[in-house]
């Protein structure tokens, strides 16, 4: 049987090589894109054998299928068509026992793993045979060709704009010159389609365009390793675009493929098939998808349809319904006077109308307001008395006045502006009722009903024109509630991030559809020019009609301007139009649903013309059915059959409840998910699935009896076999056959037969995908990954494709996983989530290349750290290169981060600093440039659980630093629960690129120094006899180690290390040794090591400057190029009672730097602004100004009679949150005694440097830190600043 199979196969195996090669002609190609078109969800194999054995197919089925599913049968002499089935086997195999829980080998009790017999799938594949329906005769069928549309195609505007749907780039109709009726732009991502053209011909384009967008784009195959030439991506766009246009019954008789041969021989049969499997896949996918989005714009079209018919429908309903409460809101909330009469709702001898004040309360009533209704309401003037209101409804009343003339119990409300009070009409005059005004107020507040007084749209002018002013008051009133409402709901439900669902339905119950979008309509064309609200927004309150309303110069219409925050309140419109949007839908289901009776006549059935009436009714699974007639041609016609609720359920019926009518009902049913088995015995279906607890149980009638498979959840096959036994109900059948499992039908839940089929068809092309991906992608990229611990660690998996050189990283998330794509460059191209936390790494990535249509790909692992690295010296590669982004572009979460990224965190910040500068309206006038993550949280090493978070912000513009840095941090920042310190620097003083290569040589020091404490500690621990015998000093020895890596003395550590890690047998120790080996090597690698060019130091010389005004030095005296001497002469000299601004001293350094050669300010207001000038490393290094500040310091203690206890110094605090390079600031030579006698600019002598000076320097800066600290702690009368400076990088 075996060696007939594989026969069959080799055969057609042949014939498929012989027929790829004749198809490859033009008449041949069509014929074989016409059958592509028929049957696009065939496999390309199968797809060609139909257009070989017979092109003109249409529709084919199996032998048995034919009779089944379609009541027809094979002719006889016909001749069938041979296709590749999939006929899968299964195999045993012992393989070892693995605990479900542990992942691990199950270990006997002889120390060796247990194994177990496993069946595994392997596929196969069989010739079958199926058969034209043109070879077939019986019951007809649907017809199946879409009749063929030339010119201008009814479906056209569907059509064109489910393709814009499905589309992934815009598209665009323009004007396209020359001869080309379309193209698909690369750089711009959009298609331009020639404008004027026939429907036919732009449908045609469009697809062709859309095929080039979906399979050519150069992003797209550079990431997929994709090379194509211009004729294969025409013949491609070309075919898909035939077979869609002949799917869809368009004229394709202009299709030519003449080039289709010359093209074909250049390419080997491999390159074909891919070729012709791609054109297949994406057809069919663009079918699928237009389908699908011309079924719901069909829907929707029809929807908007039926709301447009019901809308004067419901607009006569709701004007008579809610004229009561529209006139009660006007009388309780309305501006203008007003009065009301309220009469009985319920009249009888058991209540008290008509009753007396006194009688009703001595029979025990109260008079309570759910017991009135309004009968009238109108405008009230002080003239009109009660009386004048009794007299009037009983002698004469107005014409619109429904109720009976004024009388006993009923009663009247009169809203006079300042007061709204309710009288009881007694026997005898009235009788206030102190309660009645408040009842209906919440009556009012709980009345559901959509009605709402009307917006008065004209003016002031045209109000009192028209005797309307109060119309108009009461409009305005409300108005202006609306609006307030609003900045209520906005601040009551925004919680500085987001805005709660619900936040616009309040308001929209209390004040309605029209005025609420009268008062944000009117809001945003007011503020048309704040670039803060959206376009759509902007667009859809043009269509808004808001009459211009100026009265006497003033704008009344700015008294309804919504005064929330412009960017929240933009959001706050959105929900509320969509909220509007939903309940008009709501309302228009509500109206439409109807409820059908045995008794019901001339009833409206969707799709038929007429109106039906009840002739029979029956019940099945506790639902009604009903059969009806037509009310005019009654039986002349066929019927139809609705649910109780008028839902058309079976249609063309001419036998009553007939096969087809069950049959109808059935499904109908099995969709609401009832079972129908034992409900209708006249009807007995061939073939049923079930769901039963683990598994898929499907069963088929034959003429033997039964066949019977069982399916695992993934649709794997599990067991099978026959039931031979046609003489029992298949019920029965399925009782014994479930009865032999341990099972039975009591947990069954009813699947669709066919589509648990096509799942197990698809389960089959699943396994042959996997196999696919199991050799590209293999399992030895995801061993020892532990998902719980890399949510906690941020770890994550990345892989290299050995084709295009690009990345994947996938990491683990709460949620699921996060996965980015990178190019070759490591430039992040995509990313996106994967929201799945109960499936392992492996299945995610698998699903994710799926997803991403590169499952083809193969790829190699990558060590995850080593990639975490080269990516962050990508960014900063960029950016010393010139190439200034706003962020990183570091898209991976990091545990240093709480698990954000770099990027969403400058991201943040930049928007924080944006929002900031709009605040204080300096946005046009200063520009953000970039943002970076940088500090001890860009360190994995060095930061600690209470270390902030540092990020420095470059900017260009009008404003001084430390004022931006007040702002920034102001009210603080925080970010996943840590506190962000924001440092705004300045590009006109120092450049983002030259900031970080300062901080980067910085943090290298900090982790050196971390990293030789380590070293040390580990050393002890592993050995602390011997430690005690060889080190006398530890701090010492921390420091040798610390010369020891800045002088890449390392190879004794590190074959000390590798000896821990190669002899110890305490695992501890092995990882901590490799973890240092680790890090040692990377430290020899960071920036610090990176030699410098000696470049000559010119002569550096200081004058200084005095200003009146030291802001604005323009503003005043002015005076330069002075001694320091000579400058405070000066200063004292100038009166402090002037009003030109706050005097002042400042430097002029000049030493060849230029960032930092120029003024700067010194002193001001007898205050040295040490804290701006230490702010600035190359200020604190530099000899002549730190000597400026101790003259200074001196002059203003003699000035105000202060003595020094002790001269300042300025320190050096390592990990005390200092800016980069201010470890230098320590260098420097003795301070000379103070002078303010000179003539001449001071002048510093050049500094020379030996060979390792630097690395000393560094190593001597620890040591003073360590001895400064000690006495810092001793002297507790030294007061501890906890001023936080800007610039400070925190570790």
């Amino acid at each position: 049987m075996a060696n007939n199979i594989e026969k069959q196969l080799k055969e057609i195996s042949e014939r498929l090589e012989q027929g790829v090669k004749e198809i490859f002609t033009s008449e041949r190609y069509t014929e074989y894109l016409n059958t592509m078109s028929k049957f696009h969800n065939y496999s390309f194999n199968n797809t060609l054998l139909i257009t070989m054995q017979k092109p003109e197919a249409t529709l084919v089925a199996g032998y048995q299928a034919w009779q089944k599913k379609f009541n027809r049968h094979v002719k006889r002499g016909e001749k069938g068509i041979q296709i590749i089935a999939p006929a899968p086997i299964r195999e045993k195999q012992e393989i070892e026992k693995i605990d479900p829980v542990t992942k691990e080998p199950v270990i006997g009790d002889d120390g060796q793993p247990e194994t177990e017999i496993v069946e595994m799938v392997i596929p196969r594949f069989r010739v079958t045979t199926v058969f034209d329906v043109s070879q077939t005769e019986g019951e007809p069928i649907a017809e199946l060709e879409v009749p063929e549309l030339t010119g201008s195609v009814q479906f056209y505007d569907t059509f064109m704009q489910a393709l814009q749907n499905i589309s992934p780039v815009p598209i665009r109709m323009m004007n396209v010159e020359g001869d080309a009726k379309g193209y698909y732009h690369q750089t711009e991502k959009y298609i331009a389609i020639k404008e004027d053209m026939s429907n036919v011909q732009t449908m045609k384009t469009g697809v062709h365009e859309v095929s080039h967008a979906l399979l050519h784009d150069r992003e797209v195959m550079d990431v997929e390793g994709v090379l194509k030439d211009q004729t294969t991506k025409e013949v491609e766009a070309e075919s898909i675009a035939y077979i869609v246009c002949n799917h869809f019954g368009l004229d394709t008789s202009e299709y030519s493929f003449t080039y289709i041969a010359s093209w074909c021989e250049s390419r080997d049969m491999k390159a074909l098939k891919a070729s012709m499997d791609t054109i297949r896949k994406t057809s069919a996918e663009i079918i699928g998808n237009i389908e699908e989005q011309m079924h719901e714009l069909e829907r929707e079209n029809i929807m908007q349809y039926e709301e447009k018919e019901a809308s004067a429908t419901r607009q006569e309903k709701l004007e008579q319904d809610s004229a009561e409460k529209i006139d009660e809101t006007l009388l309780f909330h309305g501006e203008s006077g007003r009065f009301a009469i309220y009469q009985m709702d319920t009249g009888g001898e058991h209540t008290y109308q008509f009753m007396g004040f006194e009688s009703a309360k001595k029979l025990g009533y109260t008079i309570e307001g759910k017991d009135y209704r309004m009968v009238y309401a109108a405008p009230w003037t002080p003239t009109i008395t009660l009386e004048d209101i009794f007299q009037r409804f009983n002698i004469n009343r107005p014409n619109d006045f429904h109720g009976h003339s004024l009388s006993v119990s009923d009663i009247i409300v009169i809203n006079r502006t300042a007061e709204t009070k309710a009288y009881y009409v007694d026997s005898f005059g009235f009788e206030e009722l102190p309660d009645f005004v408040q009842q209906r107020m919440e009556m009012l507040e709980n009345n559901h009903t959509r009605a709402y007084p009307p917006v008065y749209k004209g003016t002031l002018a045209q109000a009192m024109e028209e005797r309307d002013v109060d119309a108009y008051l009461d409009s305005r009133k409300l108005n202006i509630d609306c609006k307030k409402a609003i900045e209520d709901a906005i601040a009551l439900n925004f919680d500085g991030l987001h805005l709660k669902e619900d936040a616009a339905r309040q308001v929209l119950e209390q004040f309605g559809e029209e005025r609420m979008t009268f008062v944000m309509a009117n809001t945003l064309r007011e503020l048309s020019y704040d670039g803060r609200f959206s376009r759509q927004n902007k667009d859809w309150a043009e269509h808004i009609e808001i009459p211009e309303n100026i009265n006497q110069g003033k704008n009344l219409n700015q008294d309804y301007v919504i005064e929330s925050h412009p960017a929240v309140l933009d959001g706050f419109i959105d929900m509320a139009r969509a909220e509007i949007r939903m309940q008009k839908i709501e309302q228009a289901l509500d109206e439409a649903e109807v409820t059908i009776t045995a008794n019901t006549r001339g009833f409206e059935a969707e799709g038929h013309d007429g109106t039906w009436h009840t002739v029979d009714e029956r019940e099945y699974a506790g639902e009604k059915f009903f059969f009806m007639e037509h009310d005019e041609y009654g039986s002349d016609v066929a019927g139809i059959i609705v649910s109780e609720y008028g839902q058309l359920v079976a249609e063309d019926l001419w036998n009553g409840y007939d096969t087809g009518a069950l049959e109808a009902i059935s499904e109908y049913l099995q969709e609401k998910g009832i079972s129908v088995e034992g409900l209708m015995p006249e009807l007995e279906p061939d073939e049923l699935a079930y769901k039963i607890d683990d598994r898929y149980f499907a069963i088929q009638r034959t003429e033997e009896g039964y066949d019977y498979t069982f399916y695992a959840l993934d649709y794997d096959e599990i067991d099978g076999g026959a039931y031979d036994n046609s003489d029992v109900s298949m019920r029965q059948a399925m009782e014994d056959i479930l009865e032999d499992e341990d099972m039975s039908l009591e947990n069954a839940v009813p699947v669709d037969y066919e589509d648990l089929m096509a799942e197990v068809e698809e389960a089959g092309e699943r396994q042959m995908q996997l196999a696919q991906l199991l050799k590209n992608c293999p399992p030895s990229i995801f061993e020892d990954y532990d998902r719980e611990r890399a949510v906690d660690t941020c770890e994550g998996i990345a892989m290299q494709f050995t084709k295009s050189k690009g990345y994947l990283t996938v990491q683990a998330t709460e949620e699921g996983y996060s996965y980015i794509f990178y190019d070759s460059d490591l430039h992040e191209i995509h990313s996106n989530d994967y929201d799945d936390p109960k499936v392992s790494v492996q299945k995610a990535t698998y699903e994710i290349l799926k997803s991403e249509r590169m499952d083809d790909m193969e790829c190699i692992k990558v060590d995850y750290k080593e990639f975490e690295a080269m990516t962050i010296q990508h960014s900063k590669n960029l950016l010393q290169a010139g190439e200034l982004r706003a962020t990183s572009e570091i898209g991976r979460d990091e545990v240093a981060l709480n698990g954000l990224s770099r990027a969403e965190v400058e991201r943040g910040v930049l928007y924080h600093a944006q929002g900031i500068l709009e605040d204080m309206g300096l946005e046009n006038e200063v520009e953000l440039l970039a943002a970076r993550v940088h500090g001890s949280r860009s360190r994995e090493e060095l930061y600690r659980d209470d270390s902030d978070l540092d990020v420095v912000l470059s900017y260009r513009g009008n404003i001084r630093e430390n004022s931006f840095f007040n702002e920034l941090n102001a009210h603080g920042i925080a970010m996943a629960g840590i506190k962000v310190d924001i440092n705004p620097i300045a590009e006109e003083r120092i450049t983002l690129a030259e900031y970080m290569k300062e901080a980067d040589a910085y943090l290298d020091q900090q982790e050196i120094k971390k990293l030789a404490v380590d070293l040390d500690n580990f050393r002890y621990e592993y050995d602390a006899y011997e430690y005690k015998d060889t080190v006398e000093n530890r701090e010492e020895q921390v420091e040798k180690i610390t010369e020891d890596i800045l002088n890449k003395k390392t190879e004794c550590l590190k074959d000390w290390l590798v000896e821990v890690s190669e002899e110890s047998d305490i695992d501890s120790d092995v990882i901590t040794a490799r973890s240092l080996l680790s890090r040692l090597e990377d430290a020899e690698r960071f920036s610090i090591f990176d030699k410098q060019p000696e470049q000559e130091q010119p002569e550096a010389t200081i004058s200084f400057y005095v200003a009146e005004c030291m802001e604005f030095p323009v503003m005043g005296e002015y005076h330069n190029n002075l001694t320091l001497e000579e400058a405070i002469k000066i200063y004292e000299s100038i009166p402090a009672e002037r009003l030109h601004g706050i005097k002042g001293i400042g430097f002029d350094l000049q030493d060849g730097d230029e960032d930092y050669s120029g003024e700067y300010e010194l002193m001001s207001a007898d205050r040295i602004r040490r804290d701006l000038i230490d702010m600035i490393p190359h200020y604190k290094e530099s000899p002549l100004v730190q000597k400026a500040i101790a003259d200074m310091e001196k002059y203003l203690d003699e000035k105000h009679g202060r003595v020094k206890e002790t001269e300042h110094t300025t320190e050096t605090v390592i990990g005390s949150g200092q800016k980069p390079s201010a470890v230098a600031a320590d260098r420097r030579a003795e301070q000379e005694p103070v002078s303010v006698n000179r003539s001449q600019p001071q002048k510093a002598e050049p500094a020379s440097r030996a060979k390792g000076e630097v690395k000393k320097s560094v190593l001597q800066s620890l040591k003073d830190f360590q001895a400064r600290a000690k006495a810092q702690e001793q002297n507790k009368t030294t007061e501890k600043s906890k001023t936080h400076k800007k610039g400070e990088v925190e570790l």
